[in-house]
C-alpha cells in the first residue's frame, strides 16, 4: 500500500482477543436530509473478516454507500473514467448515469483500489465488492459483500462484510485507506461521507466533489496482551487495576472516563513498565462523578499505535462531605463543601428536638465555602445540619455555645 499522509481520527477499541473495533462518525452535511451526515461506520476485523457495521443518521437509507478502498499499489485518482451504469450500485460507484458525470476527484495520495456498495430497498437490496479499472468500461464484480437488510429503508443498522484477503494488502500490511460517499443509484452525488469533510452542497448529477482527507483503518494491535481490567469503588474514589503481559515497546495506558458510556475524556495515564512477563498497575480517580462512572485504557505503543481495552463500569459513592458551623455571632451558618460536584443541595437545619429552624438552597461547583444567613441568633445547643443531593442526605451535629 502507498505512504498515506492525510487521515481524520477515529476511536480504535480492542474488543475482544483478537478482534479491532474502530468508529468513525459522519461529516455533518445533510445534502441528503443526514443519513450519513450524522450517521456513523463501525468497522471490524476479527479472524479475517472486516465488517463494516453502518448506523444511520437522521434521515432513512433510500441511496447507495459507495466505500473507495486503497490498499496496495496503483488505483485510480478519480472516478471520472469510471463508466459502468449497468445498474444502480455501478452508477453510484461510476457516477455516471449513461448521460451525466459527477466526478469524486481523491486526495493525494490516496488512489483506490476497490469499491465497496450497499443499498436496502430502492430497486437494488444489495451490497457487493467490485474491483476499479480506468481502462475497462465494467466494473470488475468479485463477490457479495453479505448486506444483511436488503429490503427495508428503516433499519438502525446495517452491516456488509468481506475478508482482509480480498483487500490484496501488500507486504504484511495491516492497513487500509477508506473514504466512502452517500449517492443516488441515478448517480446524483450527495455532501455526505465519511473519511472527507465534503463540499458546502451536493455536486448533484453534473458537479465534482473534490475530497481533501480520508481515513485510515488499522486492524493491528499494539505489543502488548491485556489479560485483565477492573474498577472497584473505595469510599469516594474509584480504583482502576489491570494486568498485562508480553509488554515491548509500550509507551503508556491512558485512562478515560465517561459519565454515560459515549463521551469518554482522558483522566490520566500510567507509563509502561514493558515486563515481557506480567505486570500489574494500578490507577485511583480520586474524584469521579456520582453515580456510575465508565472506564477505558488506551494502550499507547511507542510507534503510536493505539488500542482501546473494554469499558468498565462501576457506580462511586455520592457522599458529600462537609463541615459546618457557626460565627461568634451564632447568626451565620459557615458551610465548607468538599467535592461536592455540580449541583443544588438543599441546606436543612433542625434542633435537637427534631424541629426544622433554618432551610434554604444553595448551589455547589466542587470545593466551595458558603456562608449562610440564618435570620436569626441560635440559642446555646445542639443542631443537625443536613445537606441532601440527588435524593440523599448527609448530616452532621453540631455544637452552638
Amino acid at each position: 500500500m502507498k505512504k498515506i499522509y492525510l487521515l481524520l481520527c477515529c476511536m480504535t477499541a480492542l474488543t475482544a482477543f483478537g478482534q479491532i473495533d474502530s468508529i468513525f462518525s459522519g461529516n455533518g452535511k445533510t445534502g441528503f436530509g443526514g443519513t450519513v451526515g450524522n450517521g456513523s461506520l463501525k468497522i471490524t476485523e476479527n479472524a479475517g473478516v472486516l465488517t463494516f457495521e453502518f448506523t444511520r443518521g437522521t434521515d432513512n437509507f433510500n441511496n447507495a454507500i459507495v466505500i473507495y478502498i486503497d490498499s496496495k499499489s496503483g488505483g485510480i485518482t478519480s472516478t471520472s473514467g469510471l463508466t459502468d451504469a449497468a445498474d444502480g450500485l455501478r452508477k453510484a460507484i461510476s457516477g455516471f448515469d449513461g448521460t451525466n458525470r459527477t466526478t469524486l476527484n481523491f486526495p493525494s495520495p490516496f488512489e483506490p483500489d476497490y469499491a465497496l456498495a450497499f443499498m436496502p430497498g430502492g430497486g437494488v437490496s444489495f451490497g457487493g465488492f467490485w474491483d476499479l479499472f480506468t481502462s475497462s468500461s465494467n466494473l470488475n464484480y468479485i463477490k457479495s459483500a453479505n448486506l444483511n437488510s436488503s429490503s427495508s429503508q428503516t433499519d438502525a443498522t446495517y452491516t456488509v462484510s468481506i475478508n482482509t484477503a480480498d483487500l490484496n494488502l501488500e507486504g504484511g500490511s495491516q492497513t487500509f485507506g477508506f473514504l466512502a460517499n452517500y449517492i443516488s443509484p441515478t448517480a446524483y452525488r450527495s455532501n455526505e461521507s465519511f473519511g472527507d469533510a465534503g463540499p458546502s452542497a451536493n455536486p448533484g448529477s453534473t458537479g465534482n466533489y473534490d475530497a481533501t482527507t480520508y481515513a485510515l483503518f488499522n486492524f493491528g494491535s499494539v505489543p502488548v496482551t491485556l489479560s485483565n481490567f477492573t474498577a472497584s469503588a473505595n469510599n469516594t474514589s474509584v480504583n482502576l487495576q489491570w494486568s498485562t503481559s508480553q509488554e515491548s515497546n509500550m509507551d503508556s495506558y491512558e485512562i478515560w472516563r465517561s459519565a454515560d458510556g459515549n463521551d469518554f475524556s482522558k483522566i490520566g495515564s500510567v507509563a509502561a513498565l514493558n515486563n515481557p512477563l506480567s505486570q500489574e498497575y494500578n490507577f485511583e480517580d480520586a474524584h469521579p462523578s456520582a453515580g456510575n462512572n465508565y472506564y477505558k485504557l488506551a494502550m499507547v505503543g511507542k510507534d503510536g499505535k493505539v488500542s482501546f481495552s473494554k469499558v468498565v463500569s462501576v457506580k462511586a459513592s455520592s457522599a458529600v462531605a462537609f463541615k459546618a458551623y457557626t460565627t461568634s455571632s451564632n447568626r451565620v451558618l459557615k458551610i465548607e463543601l468538599n467535592d461536592a460536584g455540580s449541583g443544588n443541595l438543599l441546606i436543612e437545619m433542625s434542633n435537637s428536638v427534631g424541629q426544622k429552624i433554618f432551610q434554604t438552597q444553595i448551589n455547589s461547583n466542587g470545593t466551595n465555602q458558603y456562608s449562610v444567613d440564618l435570620h436569626k441568633t441560635l440559642a446555646t445547643g445542639i443542631y443537625a445540619v443536613t445537606i441532601s443531593k440527588d435524593g440523599e442526605k448527609y448530616s452532621k451535629m453540631i455544637m452552638v455555645k
